[in-house]
């Protein structure tokens, strides 16, 4: 730069800024310099007119000179790099072009850079020497378009840093004929860029290729603007714009147009909305009016957007369509939203409202108060998580916006809102952040009551869907009486909380169960858990009681857990009967799975279930988890099996996953009993999943009640416990102490005080079907011992017993096997050393059932028919055993037999050695009516004297038939029936010998002393009285003698007292006595026409014998006068007269009662079966009269003082010697005409 122009220049920054714009004064001085060149090229005349015919013709070296001339007269410093001019085309225009210029302020900065400028001219305006573009063309012209913060709005040229007002472009064009900007007409720029500012907003865009063309318009100026909007990541937007400014107000009214807007590259330019992840594009419509200076007045337009990604990051709701159309009036700085308008997936939303801007002390907008409302009814779409659409009735908002702190986004501050939705109106407040990094916020909003059933479609799906699925399955009815909703958002977090009341709701814990009713309580939804808590509310099983839920609530932990967990905690009071119900309802069914059927059941529940459900929709119950407490009060249930009474004041029950347990102190049948049940429903190795153990006083009513007959507690109680493990591999204990119980079991005769110990254990494996084995059996105490084993079956029935010892004081020593097959056939086995059959009494008493309609006379057969009434099972019995006691001194040894005892009937026969000796056979039969015994031995001397009855008998075969005496035998005696023996010889007998010693009948001394006296018959009716024998009307007979005998024997001391009549010769003498009608008066049966009399008293080994020898002078007839006699009892048959019904496959019929005296024999009494008596005709019989022979019970006479000679010979009257003797208790009466049995001391001889 030349020194002077720099002098001038500094100049010219002394004296200030020019008057003019830096637009108009550098358009100016351009234009001069294109004057000045084309002057200077018009000089050359012809020959340059010549020259540009040719083509432009180049002016740079005329350049210098003329931008010199051009820097003398003015303040600015130009350069040029070049400089050519051209004529015009066919039209006659020329033209001058520029090169690279560019102006300079007094600083040397470069306020102006123009790559080309071309001014077209006028060739006559040439050659008249004036220069009056007509048009101007810009080229790579840079231009800045800046709005001020007062809303004006300033135009730079190319790199300037000094603005001109943006309508000093528009003046160029304004008439002004004597200028040389006169003539022109259009100045158009090409391939620009342009810089747009807008100070008060704080915005900038830049836009390039821009071509931008001002035209003069008759009254005043168009312009016309068509750019590109560089986008980043993808295409630019395209902006088209129009203004006229007329020429009467300076007034300017503008159109844009700007489409293509990508709301990504949106964002990034506003860093407030990058946080919101748009897509899609934008369109947008404008019209402005503004004032001189370019101040804008008003704007009005429309927005289209199209986005295609959604708010908050979040999925996107697909939109059809988004328009807003707004104004902006700058008078009162308000933005007007008159619609906008939403439809799609998110619904269909018209909206309208205002911002009223707010500005700071520069003239920036700060902020704005935003103010919003619903136009009309529209919805709210399922893109906005709706499973439906839902109606929006109504909508308003107002807020305020902050914009003062770029750095900080965009900030509303003290937003309100209503929303009216079906059925729900939500009011509440609204604060948050949208900058950079993304939306932060706070809102708090209040819900009105509403209806249950529009809580779930109005909750979005993707909020808790677990919570919300649950609540639209399980909830009904009722309604929500307000809620709560607070919300915060982090740039990094999101936190919630719902809090609601619920009155009169429905819920359903679980499909299938009956649902809760009239609930009433509070629901929270906060921290990813949503739970529900019920204050009020019931159940009922199906026909059941109430039972009250207040108390119970439900809650699901973890919301972001797949899938989510639902958590009742369930707190019910009711009856134990409708607990029972209500678990028994699907899909749960545990009482059923159980397998208990409890029956009527009384008692309430306190009861707390936690369980854990997951929220899926097809559950199976074994996924649901649950933990239960429980506490039972008043329990009250019969046993369906036993029909026990059970009663428990307090139990507590617990259960979880892996079981329950029931335990408590209860009362059964009156009896204290503890109780603890464990159940484990997954036992290792698939075990024993049932446990009970039980501890009790049992006393004999609880035991009667337990069906327990066999065994009889009379006193005391006995501590039982029980421990028992049901299930694969089930096993159970149970252990009695009995010290404390007065214990009986009558069927074995045996008992035991309280006090005396004894113990009672067992120990079983237990199969899963609930059989079970008895491994071990231990009873110890007293006179019992037993061990064994056994099996039970799964109904409860004993099917097999097994006693490897027996021992019951003295009385059995047994192995005894009892089993039941699939029959019902019971079978029992007797094995071993010892059995006393002595307390057959005893056993068949006990045997029989209790009732207390029935008396003691009922037993054995009569307790076997009541039994087979009521459906008994049939048991076979066989026995083996060393020793068999059948009575007092009579037992078979080596025994074997068999029974069966049906339902009504009883058949047995047992055989052996008679107290190791004869063999002997012994049946049993009774059929309801009574039992009867039969005995045969085939060795009558040997069996007799086996059992010490006679000892001096040899051979013969013995019979015995018997009743017990209450069921047909005589009155006091515990036997009643008849001994038959036939062709027994008797030798050396100690009383007979004396007798017939006594008698003189040496000679059958002889016969006796020799080969035996010979028997042929002997008939011995006879009752026992305890150990006291009483023989009736016995008689023997023989070739030599015959007998007829009366009186007792006592087994117990030995001791006799016989009296009767002996007959020699019996062959010839009782012949007699055999014919019809006139034997009574020779004597009668037994007897012959001469007899003796006789008496025996005193020890059987050393009796003493009497004989009344005047007796054998009187015939038959008299010689019963003289010796009175009782009656025969004759309701015992004759062993001869049938057969008893044998056991076994070859047991014929039962042979009926009468058929004994058919088959009597020869010895049988003919009439022995009369009926009997005990009134006068028995009295009056007569001697040898068969009244009082048939008499079985007839009162014994009065006792005797005893008999002395006179007595011995008839004398009847005779008084005795002494007082009569006492007798034993239980003694049999004193016969008449005899001796005592107990008044030795009255024997004379």
């Amino acid at each position: 730069m030349h020194p002077h122009h720099r002098k001038r220049m500094a100049r010219a920054r002394r004296a200030g800024p020019p008057r003019r714009s830096a637009v108009r004064a550098a358009l100016a001085r351009l234009v001069g310099l294109a004057v000045s060149l084309t002057m200077l090229a018009a000089l050359v005349g012809a020959a340059g007119y010549l020259r540009l015919r040719q083509g432009p013709a180049p002016l740079d070296a005329l350049l210098a000179p003329a931008i010199e001339a051009l820097n003398q007269s003015s303040n600015a410093l130009f350069e040029a790099d070049g400089a050519e001019f051209a004529l015009g085309a066919a039209e006659g225009m020329g033209g001058l072009r520029l090169r690279g210029v560019r102006m300079r302020d007094a600083d040397g900065r470069v306020v102006a850079r123009l790559p080309a400028l071309t001014m077209r001219v006028r060739l006559p305006d040439l050659v008249m020497g004036r220069l009056r573009p007509t048009a101007i063309l810009a080229e790579g012209l840079d231009l800045r378009l800046e709005r001020g913060r007062d809303g004006r709005l300033d135009i730079a040229l190319g790199a300037a840093e000094e603005d001109a007002a943006g309508d000093e472009l528009l003046d160029l064009l304004l008439p002004d004929a004597e200028g040389p900007t006169g003539a022109l007409r259009v100045i158009e720029g090409r391939g620009l860029r342009l810089r747009y500012v807008d100070r008060a907003a704080g915005a900038n865009l830049t836009a390039r290729n821009a071509r931008l063309t001002l035209r003069r318009v008759a009254g005043g100026v168009s312009a016309a603007l068509a750019a590109e909007l560089p986008l980043p990541g993808g295409a630019p937007a395209r902006l088209t714009a129009t203004a006229r400014r007329m020429d009467a107000d300076g007034f300017v009214e503008a159109r844009l147009r700007l489409t293509g807007v990508r709301l990504d590259a949106l964002s990034a330019r506003a860093p407030a909305l990058a946080g919101l992840g748009l897509e899609g594009s934008a369109a947008i419509e404008a019209r402005a009016r503004l004032a001189p200076g370019l101040r804008l007045v008003s704007l009005e337009g429309a927005a289209r957007l199209e986005p295609q990604g959604a708010p908050l990051s979040a999925p996107a709701p697909a939109l059809s369509e988004a328009l807003a159309r707004f104004a902006y009036d700058a008078s009162s700085d308000r933005v007007t939203l008159r619609e906008a308008s939403l439809s799609g997936d998110v619904g269909a939303l018209k909206l309208a409202g205002r911002a009223d801007l707010t500005r700071d002390p520069e003239g920036r907008i700060a902020g704005a108060r935003l103010a919003l409302r619903l136009l009309e009814r529209g919805a709210l779409g399922a893109g906005l998580g709706f499973a439906a659409p839902r109606p929006l009735e109504g909508a308003e908002f107002r807020g305020a916006l902050d914009l003062s702190d770029p750095s900080a986004g965009w900030v509303l501050r003290e937003g309100r809102f209503a929303l009216t939705l079906a059925g729900a109106r939500i009011e509440g407040r609204v604060e948050g952040r949208l900058a950079e990094a993304g939306l932060a916020g706070a809102l708090h909003a209040t819900l009105g009551p509403m209806p249950v059933a529009a809580l779930a479609p109005n909750w979005p799906l993707g909020a808790a869907p677990g919570a919300r699925a649950w609540v639209a399955r399980s909830l009904s009815g009722g309604r929500v009486d307000g809620a709560q909703l607070f919300a915060r958002r982090g740039p990094d977090d999101v936190e919630a909380a719902l809090d609601f009341a619920f009155s009169g709701v429905s819920a359903r814990v679980l499909d299938g169960m009956p649902p809760i009713r009239e609930g009433a309580g509070r629901g929270r939804l906060a921290g990813g858990r949503f739970e529900i808590g019920i204050d009020r509310g019931w159940t009922a099983p199906p026909g059941g009681g109430r039972i009250d839920l207040a108390g119970s609530s439900f809650a699901i932990e973890d919301l972001s857990r797949s899938p989510e967990i639902g958590r009742p905690d369930i707190r019910a009071r009711g009856a134990v009967a409708d607990m029972l119900a209500l678990i028994d309802q699907p899909p749960l069914g545990l009482v059923r799975r159980l397998g208990a059927d409890l029956g009527p059941v009384r008692g309430v529940a306190d009861v707390r279930a936690r369980l854990r459900v997951p929220l899926l929709a097809d559950l199976s119950i074994e996924r649901v988890g649950v933990q239960v407490e429980a506490a039972l009060r008043g329990l009250a249930l019969r046993d369906p099996a036993l029909g026990l009474q059970v009663r428990a004041e307090t139990a507590t029950l617990r259960a979880d996953d892996d079981g329950l347990s029931l335990s408590g102190d209860a009362m059964i049948e009156g009896a204290p009993v503890r109780l603890r049940w464990d159940e484990s429903f997954s036992p290792p190795d698939g075990g024993a999943g049932t446990r009970l153990r039980a501890s009790a006083a049992v006393d004999g009513a609880l035991l009667r009640r337990l069906g327990v007959e066999a065994a009889r507690i009379e006193a005391g109680a006995a501590a039982v416990s029980l421990d028992a493990r049901i299930g694969r591999g089930g096993e159970a204990r149970l252990d009695a102490r009995l010290e404390e119980a007065a214990l009986s079991i009558p069927a074995l005769g045996w008992s035991k005080p309280a006090g005396a110990p004894g113990t009672l254990s067992a120990e079983a494996a237990i199969a899963p079907g609930g059989a079970a084995r008895i491994t071990a059996l231990r009873l110890r105490a007293p006179g019992l011992e037993a061990e064994g084993r056994g099996q039970v079956s799964a109904g409860g029935a004993l099917t097999r017993l097994r006693l490897s010892r027996l021992k019951i004081d003295g009385a059995a020593d047994l192995a005894v096997e009892l089993s039941q097959d699939d029959a019902r056939a019971r079978t029992l086995r007797l094995s071993g050393a010892l059995l006393d059959l002595r307390r057959l009494k005893a056993m068949s008493e006990g045997a029989a059932p209790r009732d207390a309609g029935s008396s003691g006379a009922s037993g054995g057969a009569a307790g076997a028919a009541s039994e087979g009434a009521s459906g008994a099972v049939p048991t076979r019995v066989s026995l083996a055993l060393e020793r068999l006691i059948l009575a007092e001194g009579a037992a078979l040894h080596e025994a074997r037999g068999s029974a069966e005892i049906t339902p009504g009937r009883v058949l047995a026969e047992v055989s052996g050695r008679v107290n190791g000796g004869p063999e002997a056979t012994a049946r049993w039969s009774d059929d309801g009516q009574g039992g009867r015994l039969r005995v045969r031995a085939e060795d009558a001397g040997a069996t007799l004297r086996a059992l010490d009855l006679f000892p001096s008998g040899e051979g013969g075969a013995l019979t015995l038939t018997a009743r017990p005496a209450a069921q047909g035998g005589a009155q006091g005696a515990d036997l009643t029936g008849r001994l038959v023996v036939r062709g027994m010889r008797v030798k050396s007998d100690t009383a007979l010998t004396r007798l017939l010693r006594s008698a003189s009948l040496f000679g059958v001394i002889e016969d006796m002393g020799g080969g035996g006296l010979l028997f042929t018959t002997i008939d011995a009716p006879f009752r026992l009285h305890g150990d006291v024998i009483e023989i009736e009307n016995a008689r023997a007979q023989g070739p030599s003698l015959g007998l007829t005998l009366g009186g007792v024997y006592n087994l117990r001391d030995g001791r006799i007292a016989m009296d009767g009549v002996l007959t020699p010769a019996y062959a010839v003498n009782g012949a007699l006595a055999q014919l019809p009608v006139l034997g009574a008066l020779f004597g009668g049966k037994g007897e012959g026409l001469i007899g003796v009399t006789f008496a025996i008293a005193g020890p059987r080994e050393d009796p003493e014998v009497s004989v009344n020898p005047l007796s054998a002078l009187a015939p038959g007839v008299l010689r019963k006068l003289i010796a009175p006699r009782r009656g025969v009892p004759e309701d015992v048959a004759s062993p001869d007269e049938g057969g008893l019904a044998r056991s076994g496959p070859d047991a014929g019929p039962a042979q009926p009662e009468g058929a004994d005296a058919a088959a009597a024999g020869p010895g049988a009494d003919a009439q022995s079966s009369a009926p009997s008596g005990d009134g006068p005709a028995a009295a009056s019989a007569g001697p040898g009269g068969s009244g009082g022979a048939s008499e079985p019970q007839a009162a014994p006479p009065p006792d005797r003082a005893g008999a002395g000679s006179g007595a011995a010979a008839g004398d009847a009257d005779a008084p005795g010697d002494g007082a009569a003797g006492a007798r034993p208790p239980g003694a049999p009466p004193a016969r008449r005409g005899g001796f005592s049995v107990w008044d030795d001391e009255r024997i004379e001889r």
